[in-house]
């Protein structure tokens, strides 16, 4: 009984005051099923119930498997997000530059080359190169 006192103590401190204290799942498990017995034990030895029969021990679930899975829908929503923004950013961009082709034709228009009155010039003011260019 004094082994498994001590044992507790030190898993007790070490989870407490060790910050990189290398304690996961399985050594929490450990201490808790020593925990149980002690408990136990100390219920045996000292309680007024001479018919105790305790209930099987209940394994706890294993909390990094929930952080797992909270990590793996993290990710991918995240993925699905960059590819979301990718989306955006290239519509953007594809406005952009749809937006400076419009002001292109436009200054184009507007240059006195344009203002003429010969088909050529009409035709290619107007982006109609297909025509002229069959022409010539």
């Amino acid at each position: 009984m004094r082994h498994l006192f001590h044992v507790l103590r030190m898993r007790g401190n070490e989870a407490a005051h060790d910050i990189d204290a290398p304690i996961g799942y399985r050594e929490a498990l450990d201490s808790l099923k020593i925990a149980r017995e002690v408990a136990l034990w100390f219920h045996r030895t000292f309680g007024n119930d001479p018919h105790f029969k305790p209930g099987p021990f209940k394994l706890q679930d294993d909390p990094s498997q929930k952080l797992y899975a909270l990590q793996k829908q993290i990710n991918d929503l995240q993925s699905k997000l960059s590819s979301t923004e990718a989306v955006t950013s290239d519509a953007a961009a594809m406005a952009g530059l749809l937006r400076q082709q419009a002001e292109q034709e436009k200054a184009l228009k507007a240059t006195p080359a344009c203002s003429s009155s010969t088909w050529h010039s009409w035709a290619f003011c107007s982006g109609d190169f297909e025509h002229v260019l069959k022409q010539t």
